[in-house]
């Protein structure tokens, strides 16, 4: 998951201090490092493995000067637990981006990227794909065999996280446009589907397509994924189950399968950090007839261990 923060306050302010107390908010979306990076004239950089709390101190703060600051608390779910993997990165050299197929695209991250390239999959499979994707082009950039050209648009549209999945349409069809075009010569299409839960302007569904020096055909392409996402935007649209109905449905699952089969599971989907929940919710819990239910296995864990 991880968690973030940026902050861009008045000329002679120092936000550091506040971009700490953002990641200390943000830290049960990742335990495993944290750092934070500002900008005066040149970058100003802190990070390491640990907590917020024992990787920051009062001396390392008071080097963070400037009032451009972005922190980071990782939560690792690919490379290894070493310092080398902490973030945020500052790169003096072309940069290629992967993107998670949920990212809320906002147009600076195309104006200071090279090349941008999104999951094809979710639930995730392809993240080291996608990395490849990201970097060959910036590969042949610096080789001096192609000029990445991108184009990225979005569509007003909060497509629901459980109308997301890569194996329902239209996001099937979607990603598989994107490949086809990838197949075709371009060096990237993405289409993101996007995190509905941001209170943000531009959350949603956004696409991305990066060419070999051939805006018009970025924008053409780019175009085609957005038209067939609004076409299909009614899709997207998730029609909640009652709770209590989910229940019935379950234990009568149960009562059916008498023993031959099973576990009948119920996920309780958004009670989680990356849907913004506090994952200690017990509605479900408080709903379940426990004579009608056996079988049922429960886990606590803390969200941020000590």
């Amino acid at each position: 998951m991880c968690g973030f923060i940026g902050i861009y306050g008045p000329e002679g302010v120092d936000v550091a201090g506040e971009v700490y107390e953002g990641l200390l908010a943000v830290q049960h979306r990742g335990q495993d490092a944290a750092g934070i990076t500002t900008f005066t004239d040149s970058f100003h950089v802190k990070k390491g493995l640990g907590l917020v709390l024992e990787v920051f101190n009062e001396s390392n703060m008071a080097r963070l000067r400037g009032n451009l600051g972005v922190g980071h608390v990782r939560y690792p779910t690919l490379g290894s637990n070493q310092g080398e993997d902490a973030q945020p990165f500052h790169l003096p050299y072309p940069i290629g981006v992967a993107l998670a197929m949920h990212a809320n695209f906002h147009p600076d991250m195309a104006d200071y990227s090279d090349v941008i390239a999104g999951y094809q999959t979710y639930p995730h499979v392809d993240i080291y794909d996608t990395g490849v994707r990201a970097a060959k082009p910036i590969i042949a950039m610096i080789n001096g065999a192609s000029r990445p050209t991108m184009a990225w648009g979005n569509r007003p549209m909060l497509p629901h996280v459980m109308r997301q999945g890569s194996d329902d349409f239209p996001n099937r069809e979607l990603q598989a446009m994107a490949q086809r075009m990838e197949s075709q010569g371009a060096l990237a299409a993405s289409f993101f589907t996007g995190f509905p839960h941001a209170d943000i302007e531009l959350a949603g569904s956004s696409a991305v397509v990066v060419t070999d020096n051939d805006m018009a055909r970025a924008e053409k392409l780019r175009d085609e994924l957005l038209d067939f996402a609004w076409d299909h935007r009614s899709d997207f649209i998730y029609e909640i189950e009652p709770l209590e109905t989910s229940l019935e449905r379950a234990a009568e699952m149960g009562r059916e399968a008498d023993g031959d089969a099973g576990p009948v599971v119920l996920l309780d989907h958004y009670d989680n950090a990356a849907s913004g929940g506090a994952m200690d919710t017990m509605t479900v819990l408080a709903t379940l007839d426990w004579k009608e239910l056996h079988g049922i296995v429960l886990q606590e864990r803390a969200a941020v261990e000590p």
